[in-house]
């Protein structure tokens, strides 16, 4: 047994989409115990790789405490979405078990619309408030390196978005430097309640590899990565491809929209930055 265990674990750590497959394919009771043997790290790969409906079933079958520290494992914004599809009273068991900076980004991201960019984004992107000095903001991010991006996102007291820096900047800047003298003003966002569509669509995704997330009132909520929004475009792209006849004219119009959508709703944005060259990847 232990050596199908050690066989498993390999197999999670190398292949964890392969695994996460063969498990949508199983019966929740046949699935959890199989979750339940992995450690918490490799079953948070696995899990976020998963079915969001066919994980939520597999997390009912295990004890509380221990299906909250998968969750905490496949990061906040899967586990927010595997949290959409489970009923009312397993997804409060399931938060009260959560604890600390995650739960609280878990719930902010349950607030939002399915299918929004306020419901898929990294809910724990840094932000440094534009007061602060490069040495001040730097300190701050070696703090919480684990949710740094390339991108950092300047907020003033309020904390609505003001700015964007980078990392490579605030080394390169003095000490003292204030990061309003180094922040670029007026970043490219995306709206809480963005649709799918509307995120793959945007330009800004030709020189960004992370777009931040406000609400109405221009408050920083989050980011969402460049190959989230990619894998948005294969999963409008695949539901093409498994929709019937009469749905795939449809479904062809959703797929042109998002071209139409970048050159319509974002060609403002774009005028600009036409002609900047694409950033490093955060």
């Amino acid at each position: 047994m232990s050596a199908i265990l050690a066989l498993l674990d390999a197999f999670a750590d190398e292949h964890p989409s392969d695994v996460a497959r063969l498990l949508d394919r199983g019966a929740a009771p046949e699935v959890a115990p199989l979750l339940a043997r992995l450690d918490h790290e490799r079953a948070g790969r696995v899990l976020s790789r998963m079915n969001p409906q066919c994980a939520a079933q597999a997390l009912a079958e295990l004890e509380r405490a221990h299906a909250a520290a998968l969750l905490s494992a496949a990061g906040t914004s899967r586990a927010a979405l595997i949290l959409s599809h489970t009923q009312d009273p397993l997804r409060r068991a399931l938060l009260s078990e959560m604890t600390g900076r995650e739960a609280a980004a878990v719930r902010r991201l349950l607030l939002h619309s399915a299918r929004t960019a306020g419901s898929i984004m990294d809910a724990m992107v840094l932000s440094v408030v534009d007061d602060a000095t490069a040495s001040e903001a730097l300190e701050h991010i070696k703090l919480h390196a684990e949710h740094a991006l390339f991108y950092v996102y300047v907020v003033d007291r309020d904390q609505r978005l003001v700015g964007v820096t980078t990392l490579r900047e605030l080394l390169r800047a003095a000490p003292s430097t204030k990061l309003q003298n180094i922040m670029r003003e007026r970043p490219e966002t995306l709206t809480a309640r963005a649709s799918l569509l509307s995120i793959a669509a945007h330009p800004g995704w030709r020189y960004y590899h992370a777009m931040p997330v406000v609400d109405a009132g221009g408050i920083l909520l989050g980011a969402i990565r460049y190959d989230t929004a990619r894998n948005i475009e294969r999963e409008l792209g695949q539901a093409v491809r498994q929709s019937d006849v009469a749905e795939t004219a449809g479904a062809l119009a959703q797929l042109y929209a998002i071209g139409a959508l970048g050159m319509v709703e974002w060609f403002s944005a774009l005028a600009p930055t036409r002609n900047s060259r694409k950033r490093n990847s955060p």
